[in-house]
Order: C-alpha cells, then sequence, then structure tokens
C-alpha cells in the first residue's frame, strides 16, 4: 500500500482527525480540570484547618468558662461545709442551754 492509497481511505480523512481531535481535548480538558480539582481541594483542606482552629479557641472558652463556674461550686461546697459544721453541734448546744431553762420552769 502507498502513502497515497491510505491518505485517501474515508477513515484516514474523515474519523481519524476528529479521534485525534476528541483525544487531544479529552486530554488536555482533563488537565485543567485537574489542576482546577487540586486548587478546590487546596481550598477546601485550608478551610477544614480554619474551622478546627475556631471551633478549638470556641471549646477552650467553654472549658475556661466550666472551669470558673467549678471553681465557683467548690467556693460555695466550701461554705457549706463550714456551716454544716457549725449546725451539727447546734442541736447539742441548744439542749445544753434550754434544759437548765426547762428545770427552773
Amino acid at each position: 500500500m502507498s502513502w497515497q492509497a491510505i491518505s485517501g481511505n474515508p477513515f484516514f480523512t474523515v474519523a481519524f482527525p476528529i479521534i485525534l481531535t476528541f483525544v487531544f481535548s479529552t486530554w488536555f480538558s482533563n488537565r485543567s480540570q485537574n489542576k482546577r480539582i487540586d486548587d478546590l481541594n487546596k481550598r477546601i483542606d485550608d478551610m477544614v484547618v480554619s474551622l478546627r482552629s475556631e471551633m478549638r479557641s470556641g471549646f477552650d472558652a467553654v472549658n475556661r468558662r466550666f472551669d470558673d463556674v467549678d471553681r465557683r461550686f467548690d467556693a460555695v461546697d466550701r461554705r457549706l461545709e463550714k456551716i454544716e459544721a457549725k449546725l451539727d453541734n447546734h442541736a447539742e448546744r441548744i439542749s445544753k442551754l434550754e434544759g437548765p431553762a426547762l428545770v427552773r420552769a
């Protein structure tokens, strides 16, 4: 077969240029599409990192508030323990004080 016979074939004159155009356009568009996808993935990763840091700072603020509430409850518990210690002996002291008065009456 000669080159002229091949170039006169309808496959090489019509279909082959269309196939080549399709292959090259797909290849080039995939390269640019992959770059876009990579850029999008990088932006999503950056957003995830910033969201995590914001959430950590928010959780840290909440933890500080809970720590403050815990300290206040501890202070209230200490005061209640002091009051309860005073009240434990209160009934005995009242009976000692009222006992002689009841006997006199």
